[in-house]
């Protein structure tokens, strides 16, 4: 029953209850004997273009998935329990995923030495030469890590897909460029606390093939 600033002020309430469900499980990373620890996935939320001085839209904001100005931001999702462990953004949607993957301070650098995490086939850019953290497709894979790696990205997807089931980031977003931020850790939170409380994502497997 509220709207403008009274309502981004409770928004923003919300979005700061991700410190508590959404967390870096940095003692369990760090000493499980676990090799995959997670998936990551960049996702992109179409917004207003803006325009430049030069162009009438914003090449670096333009998104290739929409044809269409967009905000991204990188999720990282357990490979093994219903959870979101990591989001960072927002990043213009021209930057190229693995560019937001290996960004100072970023994901790359929590990854412990020896642990990998699952992405797609965007994820092999030329300019990165050292991929010893990511697993990316691979037509060398045997049938049984082939479909592992499948449904572990297929679940991620589903997982991106809840994000969307909110209109505020399925419609073209119209409002200030600044409170989207906090649209999207305020949904971020509802849709952990939904995986918590009965409504978790599928299992890719219990055990990840040798």
């Amino acid at each position: 029953m509220v709207q403008g600033e009274f309502l981004w002020h409770w928004v923003r309430v919300l979005g700061r209850l991700k410190h508590k469900v959404i967390s870096w499980p940095e003692e369990e990373y760090n000493h499980s004997g676990r090799t995959i620890l997670l998936t990551v996935d960049g996702i992109d939320f179409r917004t207003y273009e803006r325009s430049t001085d030069d162009y009438n839209v914003d090449r670096k904001q333009y998104s290739h998935k929409f044809h269409h100005g967009a905000l991204k931001y990188e999720i990282g999702v357990d490979a093994f329990l219903p959870k979101i462990v990591w989001i960072h953004g927002p990043w213009r949607a021209g930057m190229h995923d693995r560019a937001i993957f290996a960004e100072g301070g970023g994901l790359r650098e929590k990854i412990p030495e020896g642990k990998v995490v699952i992405c797609d086939r965007v994820y092999k850019d030329s300019k990165y030469k050292d991929n010893d953290e990511l697993m990316l497709p691979c037509v060398g894979d045997s049938s049984g890590l082939f479909t592992f790696k499948s449904r572990l990205r297929s679940r991620h997807e589903s997982l991106n897909g809840r994000l969307k089931d909110y209109r505020i980031l399925f419609d073209t977003y119209h409002h200030n460029p600044d409170n989207h931020v906090y649209a999207f850790e305020a949904v971020a939170v509802l849709v952990q606390y939904a995986m918590d409380h009965g409504h978790p994502i599928f299992e890719a497997n219990t055990v990840p093939p040798e």
